[in-house]
Protein backbone atom coordinates (compact mmCIF):
# COMPACT_ATOMS: atom_id res chain seq x y z
CA UNK A 1 0.00 0.00 0.00
CA UNK A 2 1.22 3.31 -1.01
CA UNK A 3 2.04 5.70 1.86
CA UNK A 4 -0.56 8.00 3.40
CA UNK A 5 0.21 11.43 4.06
CA UNK A 6 -0.88 12.49 7.94
CA UNK A 7 -2.93 15.76 7.71
CA UNK A 8 -2.34 19.00 6.57
CA UNK A 9 -2.24 22.35 7.80
CA UNK A 10 -5.22 23.35 5.85
CA UNK A 11 -7.10 20.36 6.53
CA UNK A 12 -6.48 21.00 10.09
CA UNK A 13 -7.98 24.77 9.98
CA UNK A 14 -11.11 23.19 8.00
CA UNK A 15 -11.69 20.03 11.29
CA UNK A 16 -10.81 22.69 13.77
CA UNK A 17 -14.01 24.27 11.96
CA UNK A 18 -16.13 21.88 11.74
CA UNK A 19 -15.23 19.53 14.29
CA UNK A 20 -13.40 20.82 16.89
CA UNK A 21 -12.70 18.04 19.25
CA UNK A 22 -10.92 15.94 16.47
CA UNK A 23 -8.09 18.57 15.56
CA UNK A 24 -6.23 16.77 18.37
CA UNK A 25 -6.57 13.29 16.39
CA UNK A 26 -6.23 14.48 12.99
CA UNK A 27 -3.01 16.97 13.77
CA UNK A 28 -0.92 13.29 15.18
CA UNK A 29 2.24 13.70 13.27
CA UNK A 30 1.78 9.59 12.19
CA UNK A 31 -0.94 6.83 11.57
CA UNK A 32 0.34 5.11 14.81
CA UNK A 33 -0.28 7.83 16.78
CA UNK A 34 -3.66 8.65 14.84
CA UNK A 35 -5.33 5.50 15.45
CA UNK A 36 -3.73 5.13 19.61
CA UNK A 37 -5.70 8.52 19.83
CA UNK A 38 -8.98 7.32 18.55
CA UNK A 39 -8.56 4.29 20.27
CA UNK A 40 -8.51 6.21 23.84
CA UNK A 41 -11.40 8.89 22.39
CA UNK A 42 -13.37 5.88 21.16
CA UNK A 43 -16.36 8.08 21.91
CA UNK A 44 -15.82 10.28 18.94
CA UNK A 45 -16.81 7.71 16.88
CA UNK A 46 -20.05 9.19 15.29
CA UNK A 47 -22.05 9.28 12.38
CA UNK A 48 -22.38 12.78 13.12
CA UNK A 49 -18.46 13.54 13.89
CA UNK A 50 -17.82 11.88 10.30
CA UNK A 51 -20.65 14.01 8.66
CA UNK A 52 -18.75 16.85 10.04
CA UNK A 53 -15.21 16.07 8.31
CA UNK A 54 -17.16 15.01 4.87
CA UNK A 55 -18.95 18.71 4.99
CA UNK A 56 -15.46 20.32 5.61
CA UNK A 57 -14.17 17.78 2.65
CA UNK A 58 -17.24 19.39 1.03
CA UNK A 59 -15.95 22.90 1.63
CA UNK A 60 -12.96 22.25 0.92
CA UNK A 61 -13.49 21.20 -2.15
CA UNK A 62 -15.69 23.80 -3.27
CA UNK A 63 -12.68 26.25 -2.67
CA UNK A 64 -10.25 24.48 -4.79
CA UNK A 65 -8.48 22.74 -2.38
CA UNK A 66 -8.41 19.33 -3.50
CA UNK A 67 -5.50 18.24 -1.23
CA UNK A 68 -6.91 19.28 1.40
CA UNK A 69 -10.65 17.52 0.59
CA UNK A 70 -8.74 14.21 -0.28
CA UNK A 71 -7.10 14.47 3.08
CA UNK A 72 -10.57 15.34 5.21
CA UNK A 73 -12.85 12.65 3.27
CA UNK A 74 -10.22 10.17 4.14
CA UNK A 75 -10.23 10.74 7.30
CA UNK A 76 -13.95 10.79 7.50
CA UNK A 77 -13.84 7.38 5.79
CA UNK A 78 -11.79 6.21 8.55
CA UNK A 79 -14.15 6.85 11.25
CA UNK A 80 -17.24 6.15 9.52
CA UNK A 81 -15.38 2.52 9.29
CA UNK A 82 -14.34 2.82 12.71
CA UNK A 83 -17.92 2.81 13.90
CA UNK A 84 -18.92 0.06 12.04
CA UNK A 85 -15.65 -2.37 11.72
CA UNK A 86 -13.42 -0.97 14.60
CA UNK A 87 -10.41 1.17 15.10
CA UNK A 88 -7.97 -1.41 14.14
CA UNK A 89 -9.67 -3.10 11.62
CA UNK A 90 -10.25 0.23 9.65
CA UNK A 91 -6.93 1.66 10.00
CA UNK A 92 -6.05 -1.53 8.48
CA UNK A 93 -7.90 -0.98 5.50
CA UNK A 94 -7.25 2.50 4.66
CA UNK A 95 -4.05 3.07 6.23
CA UNK A 96 -2.03 -0.47 5.89
CA UNK A 97 0.97 -0.93 8.02
CA UNK A 98 1.98 2.67 8.55
CA UNK A 99 -0.72 2.39 11.71
CA UNK A 100 1.10 0.10 12.96
CA UNK A 101 4.47 1.04 12.74
CA UNK A 102 6.17 3.78 14.76
CA UNK A 103 9.20 4.31 12.70
CA UNK A 104 7.94 8.04 12.50
CA UNK A 105 7.63 8.48 16.44
CA UNK A 106 10.61 10.12 18.15
CA UNK A 107 12.71 8.49 20.10
CA UNK A 108 12.14 8.81 23.79
CA UNK A 109 15.19 10.84 24.18
CA UNK A 110 13.99 13.51 21.54
CA UNK A 111 10.83 13.28 23.08
CA UNK A 112 11.51 13.76 26.76
CA UNK A 113 13.83 16.68 24.94
CA UNK A 114 10.44 18.08 23.55
CA UNK A 115 8.12 17.45 26.91
CA UNK A 116 11.50 19.49 28.78
CA UNK A 117 11.29 22.32 26.04
CA UNK A 118 7.58 22.28 25.87
CA UNK A 119 7.74 22.84 30.01
CA UNK A 120 10.36 25.25 29.69
CA UNK A 121 8.41 27.96 27.49
CA UNK A 122 7.87 31.17 29.17
CA UNK A 123 4.14 32.12 28.52
CA UNK A 124 1.25 29.79 27.94
CA UNK A 125 0.94 31.26 23.98
CA UNK A 126 4.18 30.02 23.33
CA UNK A 127 3.67 26.88 25.30
CA UNK A 128 0.57 26.26 23.01
CA UNK A 129 2.54 27.16 20.09
CA UNK A 130 5.05 24.30 20.80
CA UNK A 131 2.91 22.08 21.21
CA UNK A 132 1.15 22.33 17.58
CA UNK A 133 4.48 22.35 16.62
CA UNK A 134 5.52 19.07 18.14
CA UNK A 135 1.87 16.85 17.70
CA UNK A 136 3.73 13.97 18.99
CA UNK A 137 3.70 15.89 22.96
CA UNK A 138 -0.05 14.77 22.77
CA UNK A 139 1.03 11.16 22.21
CA UNK A 140 0.57 7.99 24.78
CA UNK A 141 4.14 7.80 24.88
CA UNK A 142 4.72 11.41 25.98
CA UNK A 143 1.85 11.20 28.84
CA UNK A 144 3.86 7.61 30.01
CA UNK A 145 7.02 9.85 30.16
CA UNK A 146 6.02 12.76 32.02
CA UNK A 147 4.48 10.31 34.58
CA UNK A 148 7.45 8.32 34.95
CA UNK A 149 9.74 11.33 35.24
CA UNK A 150 7.45 12.45 37.41
CA UNK A 151 8.14 10.03 40.34
CA UNK A 152 11.35 10.62 40.14
CA UNK A 153 11.85 14.17 41.12
CA UNK A 154 11.91 15.59 44.32
CA UNK A 155 11.78 19.39 43.76
CA UNK A 156 8.10 20.12 44.39
CA UNK A 157 8.02 23.20 42.20
CA UNK A 158 9.14 20.95 39.56
CA UNK A 159 6.40 18.02 39.99
CA UNK A 160 3.75 21.14 40.03
CA UNK A 161 4.91 21.81 36.86
CA UNK A 162 4.72 17.89 35.33
CA UNK A 163 1.41 17.58 36.87
CA UNK A 164 0.23 21.31 35.38
CA UNK A 165 1.23 19.84 32.28
CA UNK A 166 -0.25 16.40 32.59
CA UNK A 167 -3.43 17.86 33.29
CA UNK A 168 -3.28 20.08 30.56
CA UNK A 169 -2.80 17.32 28.09
CA UNK A 170 -5.86 15.38 29.53
CA UNK A 171 -7.77 18.54 28.73
CA UNK A 172 -5.44 18.88 24.98
CA UNK A 173 -6.68 15.29 23.96
CA UNK A 174 -10.46 15.47 25.23
CA UNK A 175 -10.99 19.38 23.47
CA UNK A 176 -8.52 19.96 21.50
CA UNK A 177 -5.56 22.33 21.54
CA UNK A 178 -7.26 25.46 21.22
CA UNK A 179 -10.13 24.43 23.63
CA UNK A 180 -7.69 22.62 26.00
CA UNK A 181 -5.74 25.22 26.59
CA UNK A 182 -9.25 27.83 26.97
CA UNK A 183 -10.39 25.67 29.85
CA UNK A 184 -7.00 24.84 31.15
CA UNK A 185 -6.86 28.76 31.22
CA UNK A 186 -10.42 28.92 33.06
CA UNK A 187 -9.64 26.39 35.66
CA UNK A 188 -6.25 28.15 36.88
Amino acid sequence: MAELPKGSAAGKAYVEENAPPLVAWYGMPNWRLSREWLNAHPHLLTSQVAGALLRAAGTARGRGEQESADDLALHAQLLDNALHLGIDVAYRALIGPDAFQDTAAPSETALMTQIREWMNTTHWAESRAYLEAHLALISTESDALIRETYHQLHDEDERATFREHLSLLRLVREHGIAGGYQRFMLER
